[in-house]
């Protein structure tokens, strides 16, 4: 599966991403809001294992320009949300923050998750000390909600998809 934005490729996990995930996530800007550092081996077998069940609750989508390395991962899981929920989570390499391309993955997400999987609700959490997750998830319409142990919760109304009844 394929989704597709103006400068960036959302696409399934290949076992390379491995080493693009790596090389950024061992940065200490990227490890700044993290009480232990992600395991890139894990997020690409995750990923690649969620790509093969059928029913498909669970997206991992690796982010490239074009179809060169991967500059970050986006996902999207149903599994343990409600009906109609589920969770949303982003990581770009810090070279790329503050260039629009976190914001220009998850839309192409949210469009994703409205059109083609009908959810109506996307939440996603972060440390209560990053700052520019928190600016880029208001900054996409999420709301805050209560949470606890260092973390913000947020929560986004996604609009029914085009050509539904009653629209």
């Amino acid at each position: 599966m394929r989704l597709k934005t103006s400068r960036l490729v959302l696409r399934e996990a290949r076992p390379q991403d491995v080493a693009a995930l790596a090389a950024y996530q061992k940065s200490p800007r990227y490890l700044e809001h993290y009480r232990l550092p992600p395991d890139p081996a894990r997020i690409i077998e995750e990923a690649m294992q969620w790509a093969a069940e059928t029913p498909r609750e669970n997206f991992q989508f690796m982010l490239s320009l074009a179809d060169g390395p991967a500059i970050g991962c986006a996902g999207l899981r149903q599994r343990g949300c409600g009906p109609g929920e589920a969770e949303v989570g982003i990581e770009l390499d810090p070279e790329r923050w503050g260039s629009g391309l976190a914001h220009e993955a998850l839309s192409a997400l949210f469009s994703f998750a409205s059109r083609e999987l009908s959810l109506s609700s996307l939440t996603a959490t972060t440390a209560a000390s990053n700052q520019r997750a928190q600016r880029l998830l208001l900054g996409l319409g999420f709301a805050p909600e209560p949470a606890g142990d260092g973390e913000l919760a947020f929560r986004l109304r996604l609009p029914a998809p085009q050509g539904e009844a009653g629209t």
